[in-house]
């Protein structure tokens, strides 16, 4: 008969109190012989059973009483006698399959049935839509936090080297004009503070590359390196009073992308104590504004911003402007930012650590009270980390359970 017509059936009081089943059962898990109930014959298949297999005849039993049946994934067809709880679904699996169930046993008295995805099965991007505004920010809003993240990191690790160095850093400070993304702060042994702007600009294709018009340009919108407008802020980040106390090292445009033209750039000088990645192409440049083609122009186009516009501020501008180019991704510097906290806890796998670090600078960027984040903080919260990680191991229990 097939398994279609061979349906489990409701059984009645009656039949539960007078089942031979349950009196055989019984003596079975005694050792001794049960009798049939009308021959008083020994029953057939009398022996000593487990515990395992009392357990499963009872779930069984219990099955038949409730009229419960476990089906096939597939075929929603009731098993033969509701006696099988496994149900392999290795046909299916070899057709991919995203789904394949599998027995989990719980206890002595019970077995679960658990659902593994199958996750070498990825549906195809074939179906693509074009974009909103939205989805093209969010990567750019990311490479924001990540290198606010990795400033922390770094920040942390000069601290941890000395004690008197002391770094504060602020996001989406107002004052700080076109380049609020990143405002960094240091000094050393109690001196002056030393401060960092950086304005991000991340791009999808960093096949892209910035050209002589882009930093001609004058528009408001849709402009990221047009110099004009970094020449605005400058001007009024160097005269606001909140930073008179301040030294400035310099004004930040950092990308992904690189130049189309390196022949009226130069190199900074000295080493950078955080932008230091071991990219190949990336690197730290100034516009040598002697050298630029259309040097007449620019100088226009800075002068026109103001009519008090001296040539000793152009001069400083073009002093304290950095382009990093070419820098590390948005996931290439998440990255960085993993391996970097692997080192820092002597971890192999550091997602818990480096997920519970996003989260905090995460919850401290979106924060509705802006404030300065101190190295005070940040080590507040790596230590944070480190007694989590200590009660893990504690308890025994593995990082890579976990994850």
């Amino acid at each position: 008969m097939s398994s279609k017509g061979r349906k489990s059936r409701k059984i009645s009081d009656d039949e539960e109190a007078n089942t031979s089943g349950h009196y055989t059962r019984k003596k079975q898990k005694t050792g001794e012989c049960a009798q049939d109930s009308t021959t008083k014959q020994p029953a057939v298949s009398c022996r000593k059973i487990s515990d395992e297999e009392e357990a499963n005849t009872l779930e069984h039993h219990k099955k038949q009483k409730t009229g419960e049946c476990v089906q096939l994934s597939t075929e929603k067809q009731s098993a033969p006698n509701c006696s099988s709880t496994t149900v392999n679904n290795e046909e299916n699996a070899s057709q991919n399959s995203m789904l394949e169930i599998k027995p989990s046993k719980t206890s002595a008295s019970s077995t679960k049935l658990t659902l593994t995805a199958d996750l070498k099965s990825e549906p195809e991007e074939t179906e693509e839509y074009k974009a909103a505004r939205l989805k093209n920010l969010l990567h750019g809003i990311s490479y924001q936090l990540m290198l606010l993240i990795y400033f922390i990191q770094r920040g942390l690790e000069k601290h941890a080297e000395n004690e008197q160095y002391a770094f504060a850093l602020a996001t989406e400070m107002a004052i700080a004009e076109d380049f609020d993304d990143l405002v960094f702060r240091y000094r050393e042994n109690n001196g002056k503070w030393v401060y960092r702007f950086l304005q991000a600009k991340h791009k999808l294709d960093n096949k892209k590359q910035i050209t002589a018009t882009d930093l001609l340009s004058v528009a408001r919108s849709n402009n990221d390196f047009g110099l004009k407008k970094y020449f605005e802020s400058f001007r009024k980040i160097k005269t606001h009073p909140h930073f008179k106390n301040g030294m400035f090292k310099d004004f930040i445009i950092c990308t992904n992308i690189g130049l189309q033209n390196h022949d009226h750039f130069k190199p900074v000088e000295e080493n950078d104590e955080i932008l230091n990645f071991k990219k190949e192409n990336a690197k730290l440049l100034k516009l040598d504004f002697a050298k630029f083609p259309q040097k007449a122009e620019l100088r226009s186009i800075l002068e026109g911003t103001s009519h008090d516009v001296s040539e000793n501020e152009i001069t400083d501008f073009f002093e304290n402007l950095v382009f990093a180019i070419d820098m590390p991704d948005e996931s290439a510097l998440s990255k960085i930012i993993a391996e970097n906290m692997s080192q820092q806890f002597n971890l192999k796998d550091s997602k818990l650590a480096t997920n519970h670090f996003f989260r905090h600078i995460s919850k401290w960027m979106n924060s509705k009270k802006a404030y300065f984040f101190k190295n005070e903080h940040g080590e507040t919260c790596f230590k944070k980390i480190k007694l989590r990680i200590e009660k893990l191991e504690v308890n025994g229990i593995t990082l890579g359970y976990l994850l």
